[in-house]
């Protein structure tokens, strides 16, 4: 009987983020037009509720499954 190993996936992405650099002749404020990190984490998020919306809604269509799987019960 072969053994089948499952691994955890970190689903956890770093995000990039907005790099200022200090310049005595321009303002403390990064540019206006620079905002590519904050458009990628609102893009992430709106999947992550796309997909988490679209479960529950899966999981009714197949049917109830056992609060525990264990591999006792399925020998």
């Amino acid at each position: 009987m072969a053994r089948v190993t499952v691994m955890a996936v970190n689903i956890e992405q770093i995000m990039p983020s907005e790099s200022v650099t200090a310049n005595p002749l321009i303002g403390p404020v990064p540019m206006a037009n620079r905002n590519n990190a904050e458009i990628r984490v609102v893009i992430l998020e709106s999947q992550m509720v796309m997909k988490a919306r679209s479960y529950p809604a899966w999981m009714l269509a197949c049917g109830e499954f056992p609060l525990r799987s264990s591999s006792r019960m399925r020998s």
